[in-house]
This record gives C-alpha cells, structure tokens and sequence, in this order.
C-alpha cells in the first residue's frame, strides 16, 4: 500500500512540473487571494456619480381666510289646532243587475266599386335613319377611280308594331225560373 502511495505521488509531481514548466499549463490561473476577516465586507473600487445640485423651493405660506359666523335663523313655531274627525257609517251600495236590450246586427250590404275601363295611349314610334355604307368617289387625279366607302345615314321607315289592349266584356245571361213540380 505504501509504495503504490510513493509512486501515485511521484507520478503527480512529474505531471505537475511538466504542466508547469513554461508558466501556461492546463490549470494556469492567475494567483490572486484576498483572505479577509469578513468576506462580505469586501469593497470593490466603482464608479459613483457626484450629486448635482437641486434647488429646493422654499415654502411659501399663503393666507388663508378666517370663517365669518353667519347669523343662524330662529325658527317660528305657529300653533296648528287639529280637529278630531267623526267616523261616519256610509251604506254599502247594492249593485242590481238590469238586463239591456242589445239592438242584434243586420247585414249591411256593401258597395263594390268596379274600376272603369280607361284608354292608354301608346306613343307613336317614329323611324330613325339608320347608317348605310354608301360608296362615296373621291377626286383623285386620272387614271385611277378609287371609290371610298363612308357611312351616311339613310332615313329608312321601319313599321313599328302598336299593341292594342282588347276589353271583352262577357254577357250577363238571365235564367228564366223554372216551375217545379
């Protein structure tokens, strides 16, 4: 167990300078310790703003008014003389059913108004001209004759159909009665 312990520590110790031969090894760190009584105590140099100036505006008192006593109204007691009223019977009113004649309704006959046949006149259509493509010559210097089409309204009448509303008015047939027998 003891020379297993000698030679782990040996082994460390060639590591250890062979990491720490040129200064920068795997577990180079920077030797700083501040060991304190109380740690937390440990001040750490900052930056703190100075303070500026503020004006502080004096208090200035403000006159306030005094309440004036306003002169109380004293009220006026008027004597009031209350009658006792006497409780008067008053007999109850006897309802005695009385039959009406209604008047019974008849059949009033009613008056249908028929509305009188009245004529519409229909505007007359007139015919407009319509354009046609008219072979117009144009003077152009010989020999040649070119003619050239330009559109000229012709007036050309069209017959317009008119309809005609037909009232037919059916023949009231009169029956003869007929006995019976």
């Amino acid at each position: 167990m003891r020379p297993l312990l000698l030679c782990s520590v040996f082994i460390l110790g060639s590591l250890l300078t062979f990491a720490a031969a040129d200064g920068h090894g795997w577990d180079y760190r920077p030797i700083k310790v501040i060991i304190k009584e109380h740690p937390k105590l440990i001040t750490i140099p900052h930056y703190v703003p100075w303070p500026k100036h503020v004006p502080v505006p004096k208090h200035v008192p403000v006159l306030k008014p005094l309440p004036i006593a306003k002169p109380v109204p004293v009220p006026k007691i008027i004597p009031v003389v209350k009658h006792v009223h006497k409780v008067v019977h008053v007999p109850k009113v006897i309802h005695i059913h009385k039959s009406v004649p209604v008047p019974k309704p008849y059949p009033i006959p009613k008056v249908v108004k028929v509305p009188k046949p009245y004529i519409v006149h229909v505007p007359k259509h007139y015919p407009v001209p319509k354009p046609y493509h008219v072979p117009i010559y144009v003077k152009i210097p010989k020999p040649y004759v070119v003619p050239v089409h330009k559109s000229v309204p012709i007036p050309v009448p069209k017959h317009v159909p008119v309809k005609v509303e037909v009232i037919r008015v059916k023949p009231l047939i009169i029956k003869k009665p007929v006995p019976i027998l």
